[in-house]
């Protein structure tokens, strides 16, 4: 499976951020200041960005590529939930909560309540993000502890005995 990009104007017809068999569409009105803040705000997503939205994206690629077996859906919903759940009445469903608030503890962010796919991308790109500030500070001349400066030696990698990818991993009853 490949990943593609489409960046696409709406200038002759919407254009819906998302995703479809490894091809990944953004909307380059949201290059615009103006008009990602105001979607930002109005869909209720605090780290809305191009770069954000990428990670997110290849983060639903990647669970095609990582996932989607069957051997690896148990463990996928003992933290993510039942994926199985249809993706279009919980998008709707989403859309038309007014309550806006959710726990931290089970979600990393409002939009990853509404399904366990979205659940993932957002962590996915969560983690793309923690990953890549790891490595530009990796790039700077920082004083630091033993631990720290064998963390930004290489952020892909953590020498710990747990992998730094289940640290603080939530767990959600079956």
């Amino acid at each position: 499976m490949q990943v593609g990009f489409n960046i696409l104007s709406d200038k002759h017809g919407p254009v819906l951020t998302g995703h479809r068999a490894g091809l990944i569409t953004l909307n380059l009105a949201e290059a615009d200041d103006v008009e990602r803040e105001s979607r930002r705000v109005s869909m209720r997503e605090p780290y809305r960005t191009l770069l954000g939205h990428f990670r997110h994206e290849i983060g639903h690629f990647y669970w095609n590529v990582l996932i989607d077996e069957p051997r690896l859906h148990a463990p996928f919903r003992l933290v993510f939930g039942d994926e199985t759940n249809d993706y279009n009445a919980a998008l709707t469903a989403y859309y038309a909560r007014q309550e806006r608030s959710h726990d931290p503890a089970s979600h990393i962010g409002l939009y990853a309540t509404s399904h366990p796919w979205e659940d993932w991308a957002e962590t996915f790109a969560h983690f793309l993000h923690i990953v890549a500030t790891l490595d530009s500070l990796a790039g700077l001349p920082l004083s630091l502890e033993t631990r720290a400066r064998e963390t930004l030696r290489d952020p892909y990698l953590d020498a710990t005995s747990t992998p730094y990818w289940t640290c603080g991993a939530r767990l959600r009853a079956p």
